[in-house]
């Protein structure tokens, strides 16, 4: 009997020190929302934000946005590459400890065009490339919309 209780004990024991193990890595999750600015020009703009939930640091190399597998079956056009905002593409690549998390905001002109020709948000699949990872893809959000109402300085 003691001998079947101590085989249990040490399979839990081992099941806990596999799961422990995967989980001490770093980990990215992606999410894309919509972003609507209110200064003038108003315009919309797609915000995607890379999460490290896991337990160690990773560097951010890579943030984009590509054409989700729907919009290829609707015959959309979509690009290859969606341009980011003025400096965004500075910020890689980014250090992301645990619990951190880095958004880029993509408003280039090429993004106003796809907005104007009806392409929507959730057409674009987010994406993220960490250091020595593969890539991560995730998903659209609509429940979560961002709004900013800063006024952006005029170039002189």
């Amino acid at each position: 009997m003691v001998a079947w209780v101590a085989l249990a004990v040490s399979l839990l024991s081992l099941g806990w020190q596999i799961i422990s193990w995967v989980r001490s890595g770093a980990r990215i999750i992606v999410k894309s929302a919509d972003e609507f600015i209110f200064a003038e020009p108003k315009r919309r703009r797609i915000v995607v934000v890379v999460t490290n939930v896991g337990r160690m640091a990773t560097t951010v190399q890579q943030v984009g946005l590509k054409a989700s597998n729907t919009a290829v079956k609707q015959g959309k056009v979509m690009p290859s590459d969606v341009s980011v905002g003025p400096g965004e593409r500075d910020e890689l690549p980014k250090r992301l400890e645990a619990g951190e998390e880095l958004i880029i905001r993509f408003d280039g002109p090429d993004m106003q065009d796809y907005v104007a020709a009806g392409i929507e948000s959730s057409d674009f699949v987010p994406y993220a490339r960490s250091a020595g990872r593969k890539l991560t893809t995730g998903r659209y959000s609509p429940n979560e919309k961002r709004v900013d109402f800063t006024q952006e300085k005029s170039a002189r």
